[in-house]
C-alpha cells in the first residue's frame, strides 16, 4: 500500500513538473514572438518537447 502512495505522489510531482514545462514554453512564446526569433523560438520549442518526452519514458 505505501508504495503505491508513493507511486502516485511520483505521478502527481511529474504532472506539475510538465506544467511548469508549459508554462515556462508559453512565456517564452511571449517572449520570441515579441522580438521576432521565430527560428530560434522553434528549436528551443522543438528541444523542450525532446526533452518532456524523454523525462516521462525514463
Amino acid at each position: 500500500m505505501l508504495h503505491r502512495d508513493s507511486q502516485l505522489m511520483y505521478c502527481k510531482s511529474a504532472f506539475w513538473e510538465s506544467q511548469l514545462y508549459i508554462i515556462q514554453i508559453i512565456m517564452l512564446q511571449m517572449l520570441f514572438f515579441q522580438k521576432g526569433f521565430h527560428t530560434i523560438y522553434f528549436k528551443y520549442l522543438e528541444h523542450s518537447i525532446l526533452n518532456i518526452t524523454t523525462i516521462q519514458n525514463v
